[in-house]
């Protein structure tokens, strides 16, 4: 229960950054492309990492939130591996699609 704020304010930090660069990025050059979604979903999982190590630096001391560095890469890679292959059939129905475009 003690990350339930933390978790709220960091992940509303990651969608923030990811969406704002990927609005950056689509702005120039028409169309989201996988490798747009990739950086701008991995730009935006640094918040996370970032975030959380902050998080527990003051919960545990920094020291300890080291130890958890490895595990919050291991979970954000996995994060923008996975967004971003389900992103491709998700682009493929109508209704999703339009906010795509």
């Amino acid at each position: 229960a003690a990350y339930i704020p933390a978790t709220f304010i960091i992940k509303w930090g990651v969608a923030a950054l990811a969406s704002a660069l990927m609005r950056l990025m689509t702005r120039s050059h028409a169309g989201a492309t996988v490798a747009k979604r990739v950086i701008s979903a991995a730009a935006g999982e640094c918040v996370m990492i970032g975030g959380y190590f902050a998080y527990e630096g003051v919960l545990y001391g920094f020291e300890g939130a080291l130890a958890n560095i490895i595990p919050n890469v291991i979970q954000a890679s996995s994060g923008v591996v996975f967004a971003s292959l389900f992103m491709i059939p998700m682009t493929k129905i109508g209704y999703i699609k339009r906010f795509f475009e």
